[in-house]
Formats: structure tokens, C-alpha cells, sequence
């Protein structure tokens, strides 16, 4: 099995360039010491290089390391070769399972970009571990207004895999209708456009990932409803979902969620169901009428946000966060985001200290509590978007 050397870059190719040198030092005395080695040795020097092709390269070594590198639990392909030559290299029936899959491309948008269609199947098929996969797609290049316009990755049912990570820059993603992620613990999607007709909450709930234990869901688009049943999820992280309207989250082993920047838009309709949440982070909307957070008698962490700065449409822009916070008497630590928009030309160094301080006391106010454990944490907002641009 023959891999074209592509890409990879970095230190990888050091080590293989020294690997070459020891190789003909060895033929000097008319012994091969390298290859002599044990096989378990050998793989894990081939791992410790950058990526496959890397790995690819030593076959040029001696005989015994033609086929050395497929032998490697760990496969890497960064910018290169192309979907079909990976799926090539997966699609062998007799090859034993791999602990982690990783690749990186540079895709924009269009019918024919989503080049990952061609190896997820293959992958999914030999992976028992973990899949990293990350599309790098400059923001210059237009990609979240052309989102969705094209064609998609249509993700395969891993069964044996138990972490998934995807970062697609914002190239469509059709979920699987059927099959159960048996092993999947932690599920991690960024910067994406999701399409039907699955729904990603039918995906991640019980029974279909009865082991899930981690969900992150950022900066993504076409998610307007989302509704999640579990009997194993500990962790949610939602945020940046544009559109989102609808959010149900019944979960009896849920201990931590955080929603943020997600339900800006228009007057949500939430259900919370987590009667063991330890750690609250809320940096939306909060309207009693229609953001339900059930029984939080265990809750222990709350976060919250400030408008502290800058022009806001509503006369009160801090009254959602203040509801939330006085539907607490106990709590033993709170987290305040103190968020801000960007004036150009102005400085707000001294105007931050000024609010971080009258916020913190605002908050001992409300609580009436001694030994309440306050965090402080600052969001810059883009003016004219009105989304988080980055954080301290």
C-alpha cells in the first residue's frame, strides 16, 4: 500500500530525515541495528512523527519498513491526500481498528467541497477511539453566508467510536437517521450548518448514544429546535446557535449546562428538566414566561451576565440576567460576564474598572451573602453584530 507524501510539514519530517541518517550509518558496518528493533518500538517511533505521509516516508528505510506505517493505531492527514486516497487507505477489511483518526482540509463551500463524505464510512467502520476532524476555513471567504447553499457531509453511524469532533467551517452536515453510537462518550460540534430530516436531538439522545457523557454545540446554523432525553449526559455546552427557538433538555444526570448567545432573537421556548445540575451557566434570554429551568435545588454555581457598557435598545438591558439571579437565596459561587461594546475611539480601561466594581456589589446585593464566591469574566461585543467578538 502505496500513500503519495503530501503536506504534513512540522517536526515529522526532522525525524524522519534522522531516521534516514541512522539507517545509512548502520549499512556502514554491514548490520541494521534500526530494523532489528521490535515492532511495538518501531510503531512508536513512527507515531511520535507529525502525520501519515511522515510516517509513509521511512518505507524507503529497508524492506521490513514498507509496510510498517499501516500498522499504526493512530492515522493523521493534515491538508492532504484528497477524501478518496483516504478512504483508500481505510478500507481494508483485514486492518485492525484504530484508536484515533485525524484530519484537517481546507474546504469552502459549494456542491463538490465536502470531500469528507468519501472516507467517513470507511472510518467509521475501523474506528474504536477517537475522530477529529477540522475544516480550516478562513471567515474571509464568506462561508457563514454561503452556508447551506451547497452540498454536506453526510456522518456515518460510528458505532465503536467514543469521541467525535468536528469543526467544519461551516460546511453542512446531514446527521445519520439510524444506527446507535453504542461507545460514544463526548460529541463536539463547531462551526457548522446541520440539515434534516434527522434531528440532532434524536441523535444524541437515549437510546441511539445511551453512553454520552459530553455534548458541545457551537456557532452553529439550521438548529432552531432541539430536544434532548438522556439517562447518561453529565455535560452541555450550547452556544452561539443561531436561531435557536425551541430548547428541551430532560436529563436526570445532567450536573453541568452552559447556554449562551444562543436564544437572542426571538421569545424562546425552553424546558429544563435536571434535577441534579450543579453548574449553571446562563448567558441568554431569561423570561420566566417562557424559559422553564425546573427544580435547581442542587445548584451550586450560577453564571450570569452584565450589560455594562455601551447604547442598549431596552431602558433595563440587565433585567433577564437579575431574574435569574433572584430565583436564588443559596448559592455558594457566582460568575459574572461583564459584557461591553466596542466604541472606536474611546477608551474603556477605567470605565471597566468602574463597572467590574459596582457589578460585584450589585450582585452581593441582591444575594445578601458574606461568603458568596464572586468571578468576574469580560465579553468585547461587536457593535454591529452584537455577538461575542472574544473574552479575558
Amino acid at each position: 500500500m502505496a500513500l503519495q507524501c503530501g503536506g504534513g510539514g512540522g517536526g515529522g519530517g526532522g525525524i524522519a530525515a534522522n531516521l534516514a541518517k541512522a539507517k545509512l550509518s548502520f549499512c556502514a558496518d554491514g548490520e541494521d541495528r534500526l530494523s532489528a528493533l521490535p515492532y511495538d518500538l518501531l510503531v512508536d517511533i513512527l507515531l511520535r512523527l507529525v502525520t501519515t505521509a511522515e510516517a509513509a516516508r521511512t518505507s524507503v528505510l529497508a524492506r521490513r519498513w514498507r509496510s510498517l506505517w499501516a500498522l499504526l493505531p493512530e492515522l493523521r492527514f493534515h491538508f492532504g491526500p484528497d477524501g478518496h486516497r483516504i478512504r483508500e487507505l481505510l478500507d481494508d477489511p483485514e486492518a485492525a481498528d484504530l484508536r484515533r483518526i485525524s484530519v484537517t482540509t481546507t474546504e469552502g463551500s459549494g456542491p463538490d467541497s465536502a470531500s469528507a463524505s468519501a472516507w467517513l464510512p470507511a472510518a467509521a467502520r475501523r474506528l474504536a477511539g477517537g475522530l477529529v476532524y477540522h475544516n480550516m476555513v478562513p471567515r474571509s471567504d464568506g462561508v457563514e453566508e454561503d452556508a447551506g447553499r451547497g452540498g454536506g457531509i453526510e456522518l456515518p453511524c460510528f458505532e465503536k467510536a467514543t469521541t467525535i469532533e468536528l469543526r467544519l467551517g461551516f460546511l453542512g452536515l446531514f446527521l445519520p437517521s439510524s444506527g446507535t453510537f453504542a461507545r460514544r462518550a463526548d460529541l463536539s460540534l463547531y462551526r457548522l450548518q446541520l440539515h434534516g430530516p434527522c434531528e440532532l436531538g434524536e441523535v444524541v439522545s437515549w437510546p441511539r448514544c445511551p453512553r454520552l457523557q459530553k455534548l458541545r454545540v457551537c456557532q452553529s446554523l439550521g438548529l432552531d429546535n432541539l430536544s434532548i432525553h438522556s439517562k447518561s449526559l453529565p455535560h452541555i455546552k450550547l452556544e452561539s446557535i443561531c436561531g435557536l427557538r425551541q430548547l428541551t433538555i430532560v436529563t436526570p444526570t445532567l450536573k453541568q449546562l452552559e447556554v449562551s448567545f444562543s436564544l437572542l432573537d426571538d421569545d424562546p421556548s425552553v424546558h429544563i428538566s435536571a434535577p441534579q445540575l450543579e453548574s449553571l451557566v446562563w448567558l441568554d434570554l431569561h423570561h420566566p414566561r417562557s424559559v422553564h429551568l425546573g427544580n435547581l435545588e442542587q445548584l451550586g454555581l450560577l453564571g450570569s451576565y452584565f450589560l455594562v457598557y455601551g447604547q442598549h435598545d431596552n431602558r433595563e438591558p440587565n433585567h433577564h440576567s437579575l431574574r435569574l439571579l433572584q430565583r436564588f437565596q443559596v448559592l455558594n459561587t457566582l460568575v459574572l460576564w461583564l459584557i461591553f461594546q466596542k466604541v472606536s475611539g474611546v477608551t474603556l480601561s477605567g470605565n471597566l474598572l468602574i463597572a467590574t466594581k459596582l457589578n460585584c456589589d450589585k450582585a452581593n446585593l441582591v444575594f445578601k451573602r458574606h461568603n458568596l464566591s464572586v468571578h468576574l469574566a469580560v465579553f468585547v461585543i461587536n457593535q454591529q453584530s452584537g455577538r461575542p467578538r472574544n473574552s479575558l
